[in-house]
């Protein structure tokens, strides 16, 4: 087969068997071999395989190709009558729908009106039952309104006649006690008589012996007379009182029996009262029914007339929808038309370009055919272009990967490292560390130990010995991460920082034993030395003995951790941080070895001075500038900087801060100095906001207690 059979062949696929790849499949961007190019020019009519076959021979004239275009014009004529019969039936199909529209939409405002005038009906008659309810419970409260005042009036008459009843004992008993002490005092006035007489007898003994016989008669009859005389004088005062008690009953037993006849006639009254109430509320209540069923008429008149109302405005807009869907329906026909106009119109254009464009590849195909060289280079360059763009594809699918990945490796830190000196800067943007061991303030036991860890981490770098792991425990915001950074630079090693929440968050995606791995392999190319600083190591080292809810990738990820420090490392130092090392497994706590657990506490007195003045200068240094001084005592005096007793009595009433409170203290001090008017602070504004973080720390330490 030459060159002039394959062109022919496929510029065939392209053009002449187009008509057929239309009434077909229709997919216009398939690849036809030549035998399948054959097997398709045996299936075409007649005239369309002699076209073809004169194009394959190179027989083709203009009489041949003008009746192939003749035949593909009536086709296209043929299918444009079917395509304006398929419109016609599409039309009737849209103005059935749009009937039955009406028709549906007719019946659902039946619906809806049948609807509206039911709930009316259902509103009436629960305001109906609503008024009688309400005038049942305003009956029954005002029958135990009555009942009540009644109940009232007597308690309060029985309380007036308690009263007086009580009045009049009191009385009696107070006449009785003045009857009783009066004839006290009469008996001791007679007694006293007595005495002074028989003094008198005595002393007048011895001048009337003779008379003293007489003398004892006569006053031997006085006594007996003056007896006879109290015997009566008190038989008359027991006769008085008995007839005074006598009056005082016979009393009682009147105003009992008056009172009795009150209380008759206070309840007749009563009755008569409530008789006539009854009939005034029963009256009433008939009243308001007729005023009720009279509002209730109003009300259905009303609602009748609404109805009415709304029935003809429903008309109405029926009426006005009705004409707006026949302008519709006239703008649709006559869009329909103008739109029936334009495709028309452009069938006609696609048509003729059709044509014209079938004209024009036949053209360039016996062009191309009479031209071999040229048709060579065209499939030569062809070739060349194929070849390219698959050697491009293989190497972007296929090698990209790989090299994507080492320029990460090598540029880029890993995703879980939130902090590190160990990664790809230009020179000029080298990172600098301002953490050093000097700007910490521990008490001495700790400050010992952190210098020790530095000696054996430089001394270690120094003579390419093996690096120890740590682990800093106690209580957040005590200078752990600070410490790490500052050992780092101090012995000349990189650092990293990571956090355990971030490889928790990772637990789902399943990438999180991955992450870890990758996060070593990197470590191990720093070419000082490593500090690998993980802090809340216990968020994915758990204890699987401790009770935690330990799943499968957590098993994965503390056994991968394992593996990866289960021997001694040349290149990495591991220090882990926690506030809670009581969860941490014991398999971790291994690798750490003795002496080497450091606990961070709350700091003292004298290291809180320090960490004071540390954030003071490092905050508060541009704006701790003298300023003028208020004399005049109207309002409170600037304290120009910060000083030292200022220093002292922060530090002072900071018992229990962390060093990590202590900076957002000294923070929340430049804030207020910062929307000062004139540089400084006043010392009572210093106190305000320390006084506020205290109560804050108190109120933390109270929700740590309850969590």
């Amino acid at each position: 087969m030459n060159y002039r059979v394959l062109i022919g062949l496929l510029l065939l696929g392209s053009t002449a068997i187009h008509p057929m790849m239309d009434s077909s499949s229709k997919k216009s961007d398939s690849s036809y071999n030549p035998m399948d190019l054959l097997l398709k020019i045996v299936q075409l009519p007649e005239d369309q395989k002699t076209v073809a076959m004169g194009i394959l021979t190179g027989t083709a004239n203009e009489p041949m190709m003008k009746k192939l275009l003749d035949t593909e014009e009536a086709k296209a004529q043929a299918e444009q009558a079917e395509f304006e019969t398929r419109q016609e039936e599409l039309k009737t199909q849209q103005v059935k729908e749009r009937e039955e529209s009406k028709r549906l939409f007719a019946g659902l405002k039946v619906r809806k009106e049948e609807a509206k005038a039911q709930t009316v009906i259902e509103t009436a008659k629960k305001e109906r039952e609503k008024a009688e309810t309400d005038a049942f419970l305003e009956k029954n409260r005002q029958e135990n309104r009555l009942e009540t005042i009644a109940v009232t009036n007597q308690l309060d008459r029985n309380r007036d006649i308690d009263r007086v009843e009580t009045e009049k004992k009191n009385k009696i008993e107070s006449q009785d006690r003045e009857e009783r002490l009066k004839q006290l005092a009469e008996a001791r006035r007679r007694q006293e008589n007595d005495r002074l007489l028989g003094a008198q007898a005595t002393e007048n003994a011895q001048s009337r012996r003779l008379k003293q016989q007489q003398h004892d008669k006569q006053l031997q009859e006085q006594q007996q007379k003056h007896r006879d005389e109290m015997a009566q004088k008190e038989g008359f005062y027991e006769r008085e009182k008995a007839e005074r008690i006598q009056a005082i009953n016979d009393k009682e037993r009147s105003e009992a029996a008056i009172r009795q006849e009150n209380e008759r006639s206070a309840a007749q009254i009563r009755k008569e009262e409530e008789d006539r109430t009854r009939r005034e509320l029963e009256a009433r209540e008939a009243m308001e029914g007729r005023l009720q069923e009279e509002k209730y008429k109003k009300k259905l008149e009303t609602e009748r007339e609404r109805q009415k109302t709304v029935e003809m405005e429903g008309q109405q807009q029926r009426e006005e929808a009705l004409a707006l869907q026949g302008q519709k329906m006239e703008d649709e026909r006559r869009h329909y038309k103008d739109y029936k106009i334009r495709e028309d119109d452009a069938s006609i254009r696609r048509r003729e370009e059709k044509h014209s464009e079938l004209r024009q590849k036949i053209d360039a195909f016996f062009n191309f055919v009479d031209h071999p060289e040229h048709m060579k280079k065209t499939l030569t360059y062809v070739g060349g272009t194929v070849v390219s763009v698959a050697g491009g594809v293989y190497f972007f699918k296929h090698a990209m990967p790989i090299v994507r990945k080492k320029v990460e490796e090598i540029l880029f830190t890993p995703p879980l490292v939130d902090e590190t000196s160990f990664e790809f800067t230009l020179p000029w943007k080298k990172k600098t560390i301002d953490q050093k061991l000097d700007t910490l303030y521990f008490n001495p036991e700790l400050k010992g130990q952190i210098e020790r860890v530095h000696s054996v981490l430089k001394n270690t770098k120094k003579h390419g010995g093996y690096f120890l792991n740590y682990l800093f425990y106690g209580e957040p915001g005590t200078g752990k991460t600070a410490s790490a950074r500052a050992l780092a630079y101090e012995s000349g090693l990189d650092y990293a920082i990571m956090s355990g929440g971030n490889v928790q968050k990772l637990l789902n995606t399943g990438k999180a034993e991955e992450r870890i791995k990758q996060v070593f392999n990197w470590a191990k190319k720093s070419k000082k030395g490593l500090l690998l600083f993980i802090d809340e190591a216990d968020a994915f080292l758990k204890d699987p003995n401790n009770g935690h809810n330990m799943t499968e990738q957590l098993y994965a990820i503390l056994n991968s951790f394992l593996n990866l420090t289960g021997t001694e490392s040349k290149d990495i130092c591991i220090i882990l941080s926690t506030n809670h090392p009581q969860n941490l497994p014991k398999a971790v706590l291994d690798r750490v070895g003795p002496g080497q657990f450091i606990y961070f506490g709350i700091p003292k007195y004298e290291e809180r001075v320090n960490i004071v003045k540390h954030f003071v200068g490092k905050y508060l240094e541009s704006h701790n500038k003298p300023s003028k001084v208020d004399t005049d005592g109207d309002s409170d005096p600037i304290t120009p900087r910060i000083d030292d007793e200022t220093i002292q009595y922060i530090a002072q009433k900071t018992d229990g801060f962390s060093g990590r409170n202590i900076s957002y203290l000294i923070l929340a001090i430049e804030k207020v100095m910062l929307t000062q008017e004139t540089p400084g602070i006043s010392r009572v504004l210093i106190d305000t906001i320390v006084e506020q973080a205290v109560k804050q720390h108190s109120l933390s330490l109270n929700f740590q207690s309850h969590a």
